[in-house]
């Protein structure tokens, strides 16, 4: 992934979790990720009210795509530096450690 396509959705992840809505009041977050999805993609956004969607058009004869996933979340805190961190994983050992950093925090 592109180093800048990174920092923006990055910087879109912080937004949204600096802004935790819960389920069926999500106004913010609804209008922030329509906004976000029109200036940086193509895609055709389908507004139904309390929710919408993103389709992508992919022409005559090509099958179409549509993405739509939930946004409501609640507030946490964020307690452990390897979570509240972006990580670059370069590799298979490095995912590796990752995991097994992940593994010990939940027990």
């Amino acid at each position: 992934m592109k180093r800048e396509i990174l920092s923006t959705a990055t910087e879109l992840r912080h937004q949204l979790h600096a802004h935790p809505e819960l389920s069926m009041h999500e106004t913010w977050t609804k209008a922030h990720l329509m906004e976000f999805l029109k200036e940086h993609t193509k895609l055709e956004l389908v507004d139904r009210g309390r929710w919408f969607y993103a389709a992508y058009r992919a022409g005559d004869d090509k099958p179409n795509i549509a993405f739509r996933a939930d946004f409501d979340a609640l507030p946490v805190e964020v307690r452990n530096k390897i979570i509240e961190s972006d990580l670059e994983i370069n590799s298979k050992d490095e995912l590796e450690l990752v995991a097994k950093r992940l593994e010990n925090l939940s027990k």
